[in-house]
């Protein structure tokens, strides 16, 4: 015999002792007094039982004890008081029956429900949380206990900060805070140490608690681990570098073919010059003409020196610019150094290159390097996008406190399907693209705190705008 059935027996020869009781004292006062009442304590105790059956054995027990007693209970009273307290007695104990019944079956679904969801939180893979109205944790699933390796004691209260990463502790916590006294939801990614001390990301968030009337109850959260999506977020990451660096090699290559063609060329003036003066120094002495030609043919050397030291130097100033150092620069200065570095790549030479600059644009902070990069993708994309006779126009301009630098050409243009995709990793319209340059054009323009626009027509070209802040 269990321990339950011997509480219900327990329980059920008490019930029925009282209810002996009730009735005998009932057949000694008068029937203007409804002893009959105290039968609905006797439901009460019995709907303490598991067993289903006794309160409603208990309430039909006392109902007729109550009509029992009408009959032998010494006469007293006016009659129809007595059959009022009679009802009386009949109301109290079925109300007592019907609003226990109901009461105890919404204990039970509770009970069920927390079964339920204890058993949820204990099994889940997603780890559980739980706070009081002061911040401090309370419960925390099996799960949570299994993966740092830690006892439920050990995390209560703010025990738990201890397992976060000592990196982002700082920020969980005012995350966290804002969550416990401004009752803002909480997200935030960290690194949480492990049962074998190794730190895996996790995205944990938490929400407060209320009742039906608005009253906070607490705060509940879970946490769930993202390691595996960080990491493969960072072999993507490292998969976009290495295409964008086959994008950038192949534009430095395109752009080198064109330097050492305007390097070859002078060259080539120079040997030829110079050849021509050491035949006229064959002579003892130069006449006028000579003199005059060897005059002319030293400017005309001197000329093309000056131009081979004009393009090495704007491909030094290219090469050596601050990659990382954020300060004051021209930004119209930028823009002429890259382009005169880009009208030496040979895909240009059938295509006319304009800027119209405002010379009163301002001076403004910026990372040169990133936005040289940025440039010169866009004229890139706008000379392959050119057929012959093409022209391309560069425009800076200052719109209230933000500055806009516009790339129009006049080339085949875009679809609008082309143009709804335009920006996409891996999404390219030309044979050997990667789809790359302008997806990172678009991140490092963010990273800038900008925009980038890009507004194109079927065979009426194309115009990208960077707007950018006065201090990007």
């Amino acid at each position: 015999m269990t321990f339950l059935t011997l509480k219900d027996n327990y329980l059920f020869f008490t019930c029925l002792a009282l209810s002996t009781v009730i009735f005998i004292f009932d057949l000694y006062i008068p029937l203007g007094v409804a002893a009959g009442v105290p039968h609905a304590g006797v439901v009460l105790l019995a709907l303490r039982s598991n067993n289903p059956v006794y309160p409603l054995v208990f309430a039909l027990s006392g109902t007729f004890l109550t009509i029992l007693g009408y009959f032998y209970s010494a006469p007293a009273g006016i009659e129809w008081m007595v059959v009022t307290n009679r009802i009386l007695a009949f109301l109290a104990i079925w109300i007592t029956y019907l609003l226990g019944e109901q009461l105890k079956k919404i204990r039970t679904e509770l009970q069920n429900s927390e079964h339920k969801f204890l058993l949820l939180a204990k099994q889940s893979p997603t780890m559980i949380w739980q706070a009081n109205t002061a911040g401090q944790w309370i419960f925390c699933s099996k799960s949570w206990l299994t993966f740092t390796g830690n006892k439920l004691d050990e995390l209560t209260g703010q025990g738990w900060l201890d397992n976060i990463h000592p990196d982002d502790r700082e920020q969980l916590s005012t995350k966290y805070n804002n969550l416990i006294n401004a009752h803002e939801p909480m997200q935030v990614e960290c690194r949480i140490n492990t049962a074998d001390k190794i730190y895996h990301w996790f995205f944990i968030q938490g929400s407060p608690c209320y009742t039906e009337s608005g009253k906070l109850t607490g705060f509940l959260g879970t946490g769930l681990d993202i390691d595996r999506r960080k990491k493969a977020e960072v072999l993507i990451a490292e998969t976009k570098t290495k295409y964008y660096q086959k994008d950038k090699m192949a534009a430095i290559g395109a752009l080198s073919s064109g330097i050492l063609h305007e390097i070859r060329n002078p060259l080539a003036s120079v040997f030829g010059l110079l050849n021509e003066v050491k035949l006229l120094n064959e002579g003892e002495q130069y006449s006028e003409q000579k003199q005059s030609l060897v005059d002319n043919y030293l400017a005309m050397i001197f000329e093309e020196l000056n131009r081979l030291t004009r393009i090495s130097q704007d491909l030094e100033n290219f090469a050596t610019m601050p990659t990382s150092a954020q300060d004051i620069y021209d930004l119209n200065d930028i823009i002429e150094r890259t382009c005169r570095l880009m009208q030496h790549d040979e895909r240009l030479f059938n295509i006319k290159l304009t800027l119209n600059l405002d010379r009163e644009l301002p001076a403004m902070q910026m990372m040169p390097d990133q936005f040289v990069q940025i440039l010169q993708h866009l004229l890139s994309n706008a000379v392959d996008a050119c057929t012959e006779h093409g022209k391309i126009t560069v425009t800076s301009t200052l719109i209230d406190d933000r500055v806009a630098i516009t790339v129009n050409d006049n080339g085949v243009g875009m679809t609008e399907d082309e143009l709804a995709q335009a920006g996409q990793e891996f999404f390219t319209t030309k044979d050997d693209g990667t789809g790359l340059g302008l997806s990172f054009c678009y991140h490092m323009i963010e990273n800038m705190q900008g925009q980038l626009t890009i507004k194109a027509k079927p065979k009426l070209g194309c115009s990208a705008t960077i707007t950018l802040p006065m201090s990007a």
